[in-house]
């Protein structure tokens, strides 16, 4: 995460977060779509509204590109803003890539948490 060299110094409410997630792809695909997901830790799903341009898996790799084959090493730029109502002391962040599919290309999760 740009700026933090560990997940626990937490996610600022109204600071735009920068995660590079790095991942090599386990099957064919010429589209790949993010989604990310919140959790508490008793497995609560919290919602979170993730902008549909960041969704296009493609569109934000620094590291590769699409078509992506079975093998490739990609790295793709989650950029995640929360606002003041999404304040936790600990959540799990969950962002995982789907092929055409519909398999997962790859997944990260991380608890962190989001300050005021």
């Amino acid at each position: 995460m740009e700026g933090c060299p560990t997940f626990d110094c937490g996610l600022t409410i109204g600071t735009v977060h920068t995660i590079e997630i790095d991942f090599d792809v386990p099957s064919d695909s010429s589209t790949m779509t993010a989604t990310v997901e919140a959790f508490l830790p008793d497995g609560t799903q919290v919602p979170y509204d993730f902008p549909p341009e960041a969704a296009d898996g493609c569109a934000n790799l620094v590291a590769g590109s699409c078509p992506v084959s079975a093998g490739d090493s990609v790295t793709y730029r989650l950029t995640m803003l929360f606002e003041a109502s999404q304040a936790l002391d600990v959540v799990d962040i969950e962002a995982n890539m789907t092929g055409d599919d519909g398999s997962s290309l790859g997944c990260f999760r991380v608890t962190t948490s989001i300050i005021g």
